[in-house]
């Protein structure tokens, strides 16, 4: 990954790439360190020697969600799992390691296979017009 971007060279590199199976992070470890934090890193290291702007995907996990008004960039984060922690990890990595980036912490981010936010309404909203959830 690294020499691609040292051969194109790009202004701007918007990385979407992670780890997000929050459940199996417990158990999976290092493959969400690796994803989530090294790979995070190794992209900030280059976007710095390029001179180049890092867009960089993370999370609301970062917080423990006991709010009570929207979060801000500037709250103090607290994961509740190891998901979280990654997350924030590679956050951090991004602020170290790279003078020009923005960091978006998103939810659930629409995607055509997987789970995402839409796809469960609508089964949750297909179930509750079959009948099968509970809530009314």
């Amino acid at each position: 990954m690294t020499e691609t971007v040292r051969r194109i060279q790009p202004d701007i590199i918007v990385n979407v790439a992670a780890y997000t199976a929050v459940d199996k992070a417990e158990s999976e470890h290092n493959i969400a360190q690796l994803l989530n934090v090294t790979s995070v890193e190794a992209v900030a290291k280059e976007a710095q020697k390029l001179g180049a702007w890092l867009i960089h995907y993370s999370t609301d996990y970062v917080f423990d969600g006991r709010g009570q008004h929207p979060w801000a960039e500037t709250d103090t984060p607290a994961p509740l799992n190891l998901y979280g922690d990654t997350k924030l990890a590679g956050e951090q990595a991004v602020q170290m390691y790279c003078n020009k980036y923005l960091i978006f912490r998103t939810s659930w981010v629409y995607a055509a296979q997987g789970s995402n936010f839409t796809k469960t309404m609508l089964l949750l909203r297909i179930g509750k017009v079959r009948g099968y959830c509970s809530y009314q």
